[in-house]
């Protein structure tokens, strides 16, 4: 699952993985078992949010088990991308500057260290840093 356990049983709304989906039997009528050795998987995968989109076929898929003939299969399912979310992971991001700029003021005041050092070899490391983790966790 993912997300943060809570003990509370009402709530609040969690999102499961694809695994999970597959376990609890969820889009059971959109759901395809692919084998490895078939070759290239053909087909539309759609996210669950677009199930009863206007533009979605009966064909399309929300779920795919791909069993590898192994002890390990995987599940493929896409995340629905979210406005709301992609925002809300960027605020997040703007709360990580407040240490990173609490960092400049501790080398350039009590440490001496010149503004340039500090753009030239911790700034571009900080934007990538924070930028970077929170872009890969919104995609």
């Amino acid at each position: 699952m993912m997300g943060i356990l809570y003990s509370e049983d009402d709530g609040p709304m969690m999102c499961f993985n694809a695994a999970k989906s597959w376990q609890f039997g969820w889009y059971s009528s959109r759901q395809q078992i692919f084998n490895a050795g078939d070759g290239i998987w053909s087909g539309r995968l759609i996210g669950q949010v677009d199930m009863k989109n206007a533009n979605a076929n009966t064909d399309d898929k929300v779920l795919i088990k791909l069993n590898t003939g192994t002890s390990t299969d995987y599940y493929a399912m896409l995340r629905p991308f979210s406005v709301q979310g992609f925002f809300t992971q960027f605020g997040y991001a703007a709360g990580c500057y407040n240490p990173a700029l609490s960092l400049y003021y501790y080398l350039t005041i009590n440490r001496g260290m010149k503004k340039e050092e500090f753009s030239r070899v911790i700034e571009k490391v900080l934007h990538v840093g924070i930028v970077g983790f929170h872009m890969s966790v919104i995609i």
